[in-house]
């Protein structure tokens, strides 16, 4: 880990409590146990599961490096996916009462050993929709998000906003692509017609999934 990463760490768990550095000592240690089960390496697309649940541990705070969308942490669970065969260092910072510890993993691209390859049941159907050529499909990936980041700020109160206001990104995104991709976009639209999000918020959910679909593809 490099020195920068040290001062990162120091800083993280100087936050989580305010009480000196000093105090995780190998006594703290013995109060803390971190065990993440994880790989040591990843394949480029493929999902990647961290899990920290067998932890003794009141609080856990990841970080990795270099910086990544694709690193999410749902409680004690850590998923990530890379998108280039770079290596990454993973942080996990424990906190059990006054006590800290820190684990430091790395994920190396390249000879995959516990990495799940699978794709959620929308992002199948997402697949199925997609045109012989998939150029726009990132484009078109940022447009769904950034229209998801619009809905979250409470721009919207109506349905119909939402879908004028994607309609006109899309179109935006994909240039003189759109005709390609019209087909696709046809069957979200039925799909969105037999599966109706229940609120606005729900719309957020929907698009930000769709832009992870186009991701993978």
């Amino acid at each position: 880990m490099s020195k920068r990463e040290y001062i990162i760490v120091a800083v993280i768990m100087a936050a989580i409590i305010a009480i000196p550095l000093a105090i995780a000592t190998i006594n703290s240690l013995q109060k803390v146990n971190i065990i993440v089960d994880a790989p040591s390496n990843y394949e480029i697309g493929q999902l990647v599961i961290l899990d920290a649940s067998a932890s003794k541990a009141d609080e856990l705070i990841w970080k990795i490096f270099p910086a990544t969308e694709n690193f999410k942490v749902q409680g004690t669970i850590a998923l990530f996916a890379s998108g280039q065969p770079i290596d990454y260092t993973i942080i996990v910072v424990a906190r059990r009462g006054k006590h800290l510890a820190c684990k430091v993993l790395k994920l190396k691209h390249g000879n995959s050993d516990k990495v799940i390859n699978t794709l959620t049941p929308f992002e199948q159907e997402v697949k199925k929709w997609l045109p012989p050529d998939k150029a726009g499909a990132k484009e078109l990936a940022q447009s769904f998000k950034i229209v998801a980041g619009t809905i979250d700020s409470g721009v919207f109160d109506t349905v119909d906003g939402v879908i004028m206001a994607t309609a006109r990104a899309n179109s935006a995104a994909l240039g003189d692509r759109l005709g390609t991709w019209k087909p696709f976009l046809q069957r979200f639209q039925e799909y969105l017609e037999t599966n109706p999000p229940a609120t606005i918020a729900d719309h957020s959910t929907m698009w930000k999934n769709m832009a992870v679909a186009l991701e993978k593809a």
